[in-house]
């Protein structure tokens, strides 16, 4: 998924089905694969629903990573002789909108998935990439607030274990704003 979501940052969009097609039908596959069973593959089918929803999370945090990229107004890297949506679509009003609503639902998915994830070191790792995704691309502010809270309260427990560096990375990131 990685890997395909860096192709996808130069790929361009459609011009009958839009810019973010291929993103939104990836959305679409990951959500269904995370309810339902593998698709023919004995690793996946074995998977426990709370484990396929922790690797869709992580997947949609690659996703996020895509969507930054694609609200630049020069793309981070391109391929001669293709035209990607930067240029095809030039940061339109539009194009800007469909994307922060991309954006924010594939938010409001990790968000959901790790409301259902029990305490631990998944639901640790599940926020930790989310807030760094934030920290990183969006101005969250509240839901930053939020999400660090909850880790620090996790961090007093001494439920942090082996991601308390990572944690500790990210308040440095996000600087006076872990003291407010």
């Amino acid at each position: 998924v990685g890997t395909f979501c860096g192709l996808l940052v130069v790929t361009p969009g459609s011009p009958e089905l839009g810019p973010f097609y291929l993103m939104n039908g990836l959305q679409k596959a990951l959500g269904k694969w995370a309810e339902e069973g593998g698709g023919g593959n004995a690793a996946a089918s074995s998977m426990t629903v709370t484990a396929k929803k922790y690797a869709k999370s992580k997947c949609f945090l690659l996703m996020l990573g895509t969507c930054s990229s694609w609200a630049q107004k020069k793309l981070p890297y391109s391929v001669p002789g293709i035209d990607s949506n930067d240029t095809l679509y030039g940061g339109s009003e539009a194009y800007l909108s469909e994307l922060k609503e991309l954006g924010e639902a594939i938010i409001t998915e990790v968000v959901g998935d790790i409301e259902e994830t029990e305490e631990g070191p998944m639901k640790d790792e599940q926020i930790l990439g989310l807030l760094d995704s934030l920290v990183a691309f969006f101005d969250a502010d509240k839901m930053i607030r939020s999400l660090v809270k909850k880790l620090q309260k996790r961090e007093a427990e001494g439920g942090l274990g082996k991601n308390a560096k990572w944690f500790s990375n990210v308040k440095t990131k996000l600087g006076l704003l872990t003291d407010q």
